[in-house]
């Protein structure tokens, strides 16, 4: 078989480039507005980043001919540093105010410059249950309590409940022990 010359293959070629190419085009339509508005994001960050860098040369040349000016603060810039501080007498004196008000209250003690703040709930002083201390109920998640429920007994966990309701009082506990205690006592 004769092989067609240099010049007729490249042709060829040309030709069938020219057809895979505008079988492309439908496809190449429907991204051309996103691929133009990329382009030119590109080309905005990449002016910016020109635009700096040019002005980070100018601030070298200043500061090498020591015409550094001295950096401004805004007035509505705040640092810690810059924080003025209460004498502590005045800033404990104030009263809790806000959300913080109904958790606590102030207690004077026997100095005049010290406020202890004390929470207003405490939870009174119970006795622990026997049980509590062998399931060590005081570390236990909801998950724990729930597998360690089936060991106990109807007293058992009616003290339970009586020391949860003392405490914490927590919802998911307190609801799961008063299941258990109608699941016992049903049976």
């Amino acid at each position: 078989m004769i092989r067609p010359p240099y010049a007729a293959r490249v042709a060829v070629g040309a030709a069938v480039y020219a057809f895979e190419e505008s079988v492309k085009i439908p496809s190449r339509l429907i991204a051309l507005p996103m691929s133009v508005v990329s382009q030119l994001i590109q080309t905005g960050v990449q002016v910016q980043h020109f635009v700096h860098g040019l002005a980070m040369k100018g601030d070298e040349l200043f500061v090498t001919l020591g015409l550094d000016p001295a950096e401004e603060t805004p007035e509505w810039a705040r640092f810690d540093e810059d924080e003025i501080t209460l004498d502590p007498v005045e800033e404990s004196s104030a009263p809790a105010s806000g959300r913080f008000a109904l958790y606590s209250t102030p207690v004077e003690s026997t100095t005049a410059k010290e406020t202890v703040v004390t929470p207003i709930l405490e939870p009174a002083p119970t006795e622990v249950p026997a049980v509590a201390d062998e399931i060590d109920y005081s570390s236990l998640t909801l998950a724990q309590l729930r597998a360690r429920l089936k060991g106990l007994t109807l007293d058992d966990v009616t003290a339970l409940l009586t020391y949860e309701t003392a405490t914490r009082a927590r919802v998911g506990f307190s609801t799961m022990l008063t299941e258990r205690i109608t699941a016992l006592g049903s049976k």
